[in-house]
């Protein structure tokens, strides 16, 4: 009797393995889909990344009701960048051009300004986008950051576009949603969609 009591008190003690294995499930359920997002991707097949060392950062397109979205997004895009050694001009010297050339930084590029800022900043390739969403949404019971963007890389001399790529956050995660825990920030959330939109190029 004793030795069936001692032997209970120690499964109480570490668990069962049916314990063990639901917590186990539950950890891998929480990082495979817990910041889970959604990705849309273009590449040209002849585009060599190798040779993208040095890009000019267009203004981005604000689509969002926080006034400083696309300033904050395209600052992410040129710091992950700069993070893969590629040589970004400086966002002062684009706007000189742009002012220069009398583009509206709020405005669509023409395929001939295009070519001008090319020239003029001595670039090959130029990145531009928008952001469809920076906000921290409400739930029920939670709240928590969304981020999308749509970042599209042209070639200057055919107009070509090389690369483009959509992506959202997945909202709150499994955690916040079940546990309430505290999620990511807006700017983590903004820095991880960016991260992995370039991902899918690099």
């Amino acid at each position: 009797m004793n030795k069936r009591h001692n032997l209970v008190e120690k499964e109480k003690r570490i668990g069962s393995p049916g314990s063990h294995f639901s917590l186990i499930v539950l950890i891998i359920i929480v990082i495979c889909y817990g910041c889970s997002g959604t990705l849309k991707q273009y590449k040209h097949a002849e585009i060599q990344t190798k040779n993208l060392k040095r890009i000019a950062v267009l203004p981005m397109e604000n689509l969002t009701g926080n006034e400083y979205a696309d300033e904050k997004i395209r600052s992410l895009v040129i710091m992950d960048l700069l993070s893969r050694d590629v040589n970004v001009i400086e966002p002062g010297e684009v706007m000189r051009v742009y002012k220069e050339l009398r583009i509206s930084p709020y405005q669509p590029v023409s395929r001939r300004n295009l070519q001008n800022l090319g020239e003029m900043l001595e670039v090959e390739v130029v990145l531009k986008g928008s952001v469809g969403t920076y906000d921290i949404k409400k739930g029920v019971s939670v709240s928590y950051p969304e981020v999308s963007t749509h970042l599209t890389l042209v070639d200057i001399e055919s107009g070509d576009i090389l690369w483009s790529a959509w992506h959202t956050s997945g909202g709150a995660s499994i955690w916040t949603r079940h546990f309430g825990a505290e999620g990511t920030t807006l700017d983590e959330t903004a820095r991880q969609v960016i991260k992995e939109s370039f991902d899918s190029l690099f």
